[in-house]
């Protein structure tokens, strides 16, 4: 199945969009959020999408940062589509609030995401996680002693926010990204095993892999089935 094809049936399946939606879409440039760009303007016509494209520079990685600050602004420009680009220091915006600064950016992220989505009136939030960030969530608060609730992962909604490549594997998104010839930017700490997710992902799920040769599936399927009874029981909790 073609990507475009697959991104479309869990916008359907999963009721994401729906033709007319305003979308705000978080850019950072890098493969995945650039995929997800290039799919939605490919959807735009037909679903008679409004797009909008944000993005923050962290103020983490100096020239390199503002580098792709520029490229997101151009890619944007080159689609035709309203930009909003942010420059805030998150480390100090992280400091003031007592924060880590990877916690701090999250919610600085969200926080801009939802004033743009009121400000274009009333838009849906699209960022671009895919199965294997959900795996690497799963794996996260599992380690941590984590519930069904947090067992469930990430979910493919929550309020305005949206996940089109839900059900879209990382592999998938780089195969996109070459067959279509887009140009993205590289984040090195993406590569840097500081940060505890970047050890799940680099060191225990390719050692988990030598006992699963299909991880991010099964593990997909597993986190389906805790979120389905997470959510019923809390139904039956509400009733």
């Amino acid at each position: 199945m073609d990507l475009l094809d697959k991104v479309i049936k869990t916008c359907e399946s999963r009721d994401l969009l729906e033709p007319g939606d305003a979308v705000v879409i978080g850019l950072s440039g890098g493969p995945d959020s650039v995929a997800l760009l290039d799919l939605l303007f490919r959807m735009r016509q037909e679903w008679q999408l409004s797009l909008y494209v944000v993005h923050l520079n962290h103020m983490f990685r100096g020239a390199q940062a503002e580098e792709d600050f520029q490229f997101c602004r151009e890619l944007a420009a080159k689609l035709g589509l309203p930009f909003f680009g942010y420059r805030i220091d998150v480390t100090e915006y992280s400091r003031s609030r007592g924060l880590n600064s990877q916690h701090g950016g999250r919610l600085l992220r969200y926080h801009l995401f939802s004033e743009v989505a009121k400000e274009v009136g009333g838009a849906k939030v699209a960022v671009a996680h895919h199965r294997n960030d959900v795996v690497e969530t799963f794996f996260m608060r599992l380690l941590r002693g984590g519930g069904p609730k947090g067992l469930s992962s990430i979910p493919p909604k929550r309020g305005n926010v949206i996940r089109p490549l839900y059900d879209v594997t990382k592999p998938e998104v780089e195969a996109y990204c070459d067959q279509r010839g887009l140009e993205w930017r590289l984040d090195p700490s993406n590569n840097s095993e500081k940060y505890w997710r970047n050890r799940i992902r680099l060191r225990l799920l390719p050692f988990l892999e030598n006992f699963s040769a299909d991880l991010v599936e099964s593990t997909s399927r597993l986190v389906e089935i805790v979120r389905s009874e997470n959510e019923f029981l809390e139904e039956l909790t509400q009733a």
